[in-house]
């Protein structure tokens, strides 16, 4: 292909998906991807999109939409709450089988079929391990339209009475999985979730560790509701108001609590990141918790795309509902009896726990999927005949761009 005709290509496929979902909303599917190492990620997303995939996702999207309206009548919900009515956008569906597809690719998650397990036969299961990802409870800037617009911290708000009560209800859910360790989000919503959810489970504070590896998903498009606004700067120059991740804690938790607590990861990394950076996050983050603990049950208490996470690592073709609060999922793996660890399984059904997915776009995932091998065919050729000073033309011997830099 002469570069004339590269440049041209890439130029109506960016120009095609712009048409399709409108300027705005293509700027937001790549609202972190700015500089200009990163332009080829950009245009790579793109091209993806424009090459074929909108009419797939149309397609099935379309029958997806009826089968919505019917989902109170799927698995009952543990949680006193209403299913979602609705799915995700269009772009919202399409950007996520894209990450996802490319996240499966370069950071696969170890998973096994227990129908169809592979490899030579296995003996009894020595320990098994709960992984359990919890969303936190309802939130007053959700319920009160006005807040984010005169609070201090309208990046950081607190729960509501009710989503204090869905806290403590959901603790005699948790109780079933026996739970040993806490992973915390830094943010005052999972803060305040963890304390009334581990009253009914009785797990001391000593055991919870509060870490920014799972924390919100740090883009300012969403971090704030509307007539909120964030400061200026990176984020560990405002969250933390100028202390270290203890020391603000203890101004923040009771004494008792902030005294025993452990902490884990204790700044903020990528910022701000897009749906790709966060997504790479979530999944080495419930991977190393899960090494961390040692074969105990753990529970995370996180944020709603961080639930989304833990099913798409492990169900890449999947989309995920909007996740009720307190929503959460299970997944396990098993200990053989050379100690060690067998491939993820996830345990919960769709829409057993407050969280609904469906797995109707597999084949447009697929779709998806087939193009980066497609891609990566046609970046090898371009890579090995353009000249040295073409556009995008990365050198064989320079290390692969990371996935969470992109």
């Amino acid at each position: 292909m002469s570069l004339v005709a590269f440049t041209a290509l890439r130029s109506v496929n960016v120009e095609l998906a712009c048409q399709h979902h409108g300027r705005a909303a293509f700027r937001r599917v790549c609202v972190s991807a700015r500089a200009s190492k990163q332009s080829p990620h950009v245009s790579r997303r793109a091209a993806l999109i424009a090459a074929g995939l909108i009419p797939a996702v149309q397609a099935l999207a379309a029958q997806e939409k009826e089968a919505s309206s019917r989902l109170s009548s799927g698995a009952p919900s543990v949680l006193d709450q209403a299913p979602p009515d609705e799915l995700p956008s269009m772009v919202e569906e399409m950007d996520q089988l894209g990450v996802q597809a490319q996240l499966a690719r370069e950071s696969p998650t170890r998973t096994e079929d227990p129908e169809n397990p592979q490899g030579p036969p296995k003996g009894p299961a020595t320990k098994r391990q709960h992984l359990v990802v919890m969303r936190h409870g309802e939130r007053i800037d959700e319920i009160d339209k006005t807040w984010s617009a005169q609070a201090a911290r309208p990046y950081d708000p607190y729960l509501t009475p009710k989503g204090e009560e869905q806290a403590k209800a959901v603790a005699e859910h948790l109780k079933e999985y026996d739970i040993q360790r806490v992973y915390v989000s830094p943010f005052y919503r999972c803060l305040q979730t963890t304390i009334f959810a581990m009253e009914g489970v009785k797990l001391p504070p000593e055991k919870w560790t509060i870490t920014c590896a799972v924390c919100e998903f740090l883009n300012p498009w969403i971090m704030v509701k509307k007539g909120g606004k964030l400061p200026e700067g990176h984020i560990n120059d405002w969250f933390w108001e100028k202390k270290s991740m203890p020391d603000f804690m203890a101004s923040r938790l009771p004494k008792d609590i902030a005294s025993q607590v452990k902490y884990g990861q204790q700044t903020f990394l990528r910022f701000p990141e897009n749906l790709l950076n966060s997504r790479a996050r979530y999944t080495k983050a419930f991977q190393d918790i899960a090494d961390q603990a040692e074969g105990d049950n753990v529970l995370v208490v996180t944020h709603g795309d961080a639930v989304n996470s833990s099913v798409s690592r492990l169900m890449p073709w999947s989309i995920v509902y909007p996740v009720l609060h307190t929503g959460f999922t299970v997944a396990y793996r098993d200990q053989d009896q050379d100690g060690a660890w067998g491939g993820w399984v996830l345990q919960s059904q769709s829409g057993e726990n407050g969280v609904w997915w469906t797995n109707k776009l597999k084949p447009a995932y697929q779709v998806v999927a087939g193009a980066w091998n497609v891609y990566d065919g046609a970046s090898g050729v371009y890579n090995r005949w353009a000249p040295s000073w073409a556009p995008f033309r990365r050198d064989p011997q320079d290390p692969a761009p990371e996935a969470s830099k992109s």
